[in-house]
């Protein structure tokens, strides 16, 4: 692992933010293209938390709109969201946020399952996320990139709760006054392509179903190993062209119940005859998709107190 993250932050330096609160950047987590996110300790307590840290003279800034999310995540007691301890400015170098440490991501987990859940844990996972979710739109905001890089679970004891992150590409959609926003007539792609919806994919304006329907493709994945697309290569010459192809390929699944849910519990269609009847402006019925996940767990016997397939080794490590 290396000592510095180049030309972010360095290892052993001390932050003070907002509410005057030292904090010892320990070690690095990981970078993306607009930061980097370290694990620093609270100097007066020994509290370690995440600092999520954002080039300061990047041109697309994200850092505000996640505290902002996050904040009214936490107005409405969401579980399901990193608290929000202490944020900054360090000169003109970057901004930061410390938020609550979590455990690893859904594809982290994926990844050491060889993609393969046993069908309780997929279940859990697709109650929690949808939870998450559902918490996310009461709070007035899509989330746009639903995938399972953003999710994570809890660190030890607590590896069942889930985690909803990144909140990059968020988007408000309901007015001060509570209204829901219009459709734009031009919006540009915000996804990742694989897990977006038609809609998303042709660049419409996103609402509920659309975040809905990307938690939908995960689930499958997530119980069945592979979503029908996984192996389809889109040979457009443009960016353009390729998303207009996986336009047309996602929305043939989306007509198709019995192509896109091989091999998954029959509850599932329920889901993806709901979420067909959904206009952009509806509000999914997550009680209805939850309650369809549950039935699963009594129509296949599978005990709901059993141990998910990752917890041994995490509780173990």
């Amino acid at each position: 692992m290396q000592n510095t993250i180049p030309n972010i932050v360095e290892i052993n330096e001390v932050l003070v933010g907002v509410n005057e609160t030292p904090w010892h950047v320990k070690s690095y987590l990981g970078k993306g293209c607009f930061g980097a996110i370290v694990v620093a300790v609270n100097k007066e307590t020994g509290q370690e938390v995440a600092l999520k840290l954002e080039d300061a003279n990047q041109e697309v800034r994200t850092l505000r709109l996640e505290v902002e999310v996050l904040q009214k995540l936490a107005e409405i007691n969401s579980t399901h969201c990193c608290a929000v301890f202490d944020r900054g400015r360090k000169g003109d170098r970057y901004n930061w946020v410390a938020m609550s440490l979590v455990g690893k991501s859904l594809m982290k987990l994926q990844m050491e399952a060889k993609k393969k859940f046993t069908l309780r844990t997929a279940l859990h996972l697709a109650n929690g996320t949808l939870e998450g979710i559902s918490d996310l739109h009461r709070a007035g905001f899509l989330h746009r990139d639903i995938k399972p890089a953003n999710f994570a679970i809890g660190l030890p004891p607590n590896c069942k709760q889930i985690y909803i992150l990144d909140f990059g590409m968020a988007r408000k959609y309901l007015k001060d006054d509570g209204r829901h926003r219009r459709a734009r007539e031009t919006t540009g792609f915000r996804g990742t392509p694989f897990y977006a919806s038609p809609v998303a994919l042709q660049g419409g304006e996103q609402g509920r179903r659309d975040d809905v329907w990307a938690w939908f493709f995960m689930i499958i994945e997530f119980t069945v190993e592979k979503l029908p697309w996984a192996k389809t290569i889109f040979r457009g010459a443009t960016t353009r062209e390729r998303l207009k192809d996986m336009a047309e390929d996602r929305q043939f699944y989306v007509e198709n119940c019995d192509k896109l849910l091989i091999g998954c519990p029959k509850q599932f269609s329920l889901i993806h005859e709901h979420l067909n009847k959904l206009q952009f402006s509806d509000a999914p019925d997550y009680e209805a998709i939850i309650k369809a996940i549950q039935d699963v767990y009594s129509d296949q016997n599978i005990d709901i107190n059993s141990p998910l397939q990752y917890e041994n080794q995490i509780q173990t490590n």
